[in-house]
């Protein structure tokens, strides 16, 4: 798989980023401005969301962790 599909784009919207998660599959997307990891975005983080009365056209980076916990590169 392509690096650039798991990528959530700045002007993304929820809803957006739900069909991004549901066509590559991989229950993650990254927020990566100027090609550094600022951020992650899980089926978790969207469910949360949603459950707590979150809209559909707000936009996605409302749901992004915005720590989160990574490994460098061995």
């Amino acid at each position: 798989m392509c690096m650039e599909k798991l990528l959530l784009a700045q002007d993304a919207s929820v809803l957006q980023a739900m069909q991004q998660l549901d066509e590559t599959g991989c229950k993650i997307l990254l927020w990566a401005p100027e090609g550094r990891l600022a951020g992650v975005l899980t089926d978790g983080d969207v469910r949360r969301y949603i459950l707590r009365g979150g809209k559909l056209d707000a936009p996605a980076l409302e749901m992004v962790n915005l720590r989160p916990h990574a490994l460098r590169p061995a």
